[in-house]
């Protein structure tokens, strides 16, 4: 969400999209992810937690796939809304 257009023409962006149809780049982020959510299990393992980073996801994947429609139809505001539902998340789980 800190600079949305930007992150779509970095170097960066397009190795992240290359993972969806290279299954060696796709095994690679899946072990780096799952490395990740196990090391952060005690204090990161919350439903809703997963729910807003599953969501983040979604809106930098529109973002890169389909540009400024992207940028209409998920505004800004929706980064202030997954932190709030991240933020409630830590302090109840």
């Amino acid at each position: 969400f800190a600079d949305r257009t930007q992150g779509r023409q970095s170097l960066w962006a397009a190795l992240s999209v290359a993972t969806i149809s290279e299954p060696a780049l796709r095994a690679i982020w899946s072990g780096w992810l799952d490395g990740r959510l196990a090391r952060h299990r005690d204090t990161d393992n919350m439903p809703t937690l997963t729910i807003a980073r599953l969501a983040a996801d979604g809106v930098w994947l529109a973002d890169m796939l389909e540009k400024e429609a992207g940028l209409k139809r998920y505004p800004q505001e929706l980064e202030a809304q997954l932190l709030a539902i991240a933020s409630v998340s830590t302090k109840t789980g």
